[in-house]
């Protein structure tokens, strides 16, 4: 298996990676809107002995439910030094998951989309899923050959950590997408699975564990979401450009191409379909030699999330 470019390429710069934090649970249904109200109601509730009793699970899946709040960027904290550390929920949070958000119980597809882009473009808290859908060459792993990429990718920049710690955190990221096989036929919002796993962007081959990406057309993947990705990724990572080229959309680091692992064909589609959806405010024009999307002027990402739920 090789790196889809050099190693050096993908830091840039030396930053902090992390292979833990979930303590080995992926999150659950109902876990990030009872993060949310808990917090609303409680800026200090992570620091109380009660959050175990009021969450009604043990003090590691407490850590874990912290750990997924603020990762999707529903919860962030705050450090004060007169008042201790507390947390808040995001504004985007609010608009999502409070009751009569756009979609407190995870029911709509297009917010775990939403979630799986906020997780797989963060390369400092969630490592792991950064560079299994941005880094792998390949579709198809292992999760013996994904630790030993980790291992190497650690090492070649410089950050301590063991072969343990890389072990458990690949099996949490498997266990993000990949149902558990008693529960495949039946995914609900009580299952112990992830939500993530209706994305079907990994399967298990066999039985022999081989798992392999499903790079194709994404349908239930709304335009809207594409949009609000596509805007982020620019936003991010090439916010001086007036203009991108498909290569860059489909396989530049924390891209929508690689993150959503969608095809060429079917990420040429979208993009031809962009400047009606947006108003004139980005452009896709195709030649035989060249494929470039132009900015027409800058947006908020977010413009594109509130079209889709309202």
């Amino acid at each position: 298996m090789n790196y889809l470019i050099p190693q050096e390429a993908v830091l840039g710069k030396k930053c902090k990676l992390t292979f833990s934090g979930h303590e080995t649970f992926p999150f659950r249904y109902t876990w990030l809107k009872k993060v949310v109200d808990a917090v609303s109601k409680d800026e200090f509730f992570f620091n109380k002995e009660t959050a175990l009793s009021d969450l009604g699970v043990g003090k590691n899946m407490v850590y874990s439910m912290r750990h997924w709040g603020k990762l999707t960027g529903m919860i962030q904290e705050i450090d004060d030094k007169e008042r201790g550390r507390s947390y808040e929920i995001t504004e985007f949070a609010n608009k999502l998951l409070s009751d009569g958000g756009w979609d407190p119980y995870l029911e709509d597809t297009a917010t775990l989309w939403l979630l799986h882009w906020k997780i797989c473009t963060n390369l400092e808290k969630a490592t792991t899923w950064y560079f299994a859908f941005n880094c792998l060459a390949q579709i198809e792993f292992t999760k013996e050959q994904l630790i030993h990429e980790l291992t190497s990718f650690a090492e070649a920049n410089e950050f301590i950590t063991s072969v343990k710690s890389i072990d458990r955190d690949v099996s949490c990221f498997i266990r993000t997408y990949v149902a558990s096989k008693k529960t495949k036929q039946s995914v609900h919002e009580d299952s112990l699975d992830c939500p993530l796993t209706e994305l079907s962007l990994i399967e298990e081959f066999g039985q022999h564990g081989l798992y392999v990406f499903s790079r194709d057309q994404q349908q239930d993947l709304p335009d809207e979401i594409f949009t609000y990705a596509l805007i982020d990724y620019w936003d991010q990572h090439h916010s001086a450009k007036g203009v991108l080229s498909f290569e860059d959309i489909a396989y530049g680091l924390g891209s929508p191409g690689l993150v959503f692992k969608i095809n060429e064909d079917s990420l040429a589609y979208r993009l031809d379909s962009l400047e009606k959806l947006t108003n004139g405010d980005f452009r896709y024009d195709e030649t035989s030699m060249l494929r470039q999307v132009y900015r027409v002027k800058k947006v908020d990402p977010e413009k594109y999330v509130r079209k889709y739920y309202q």
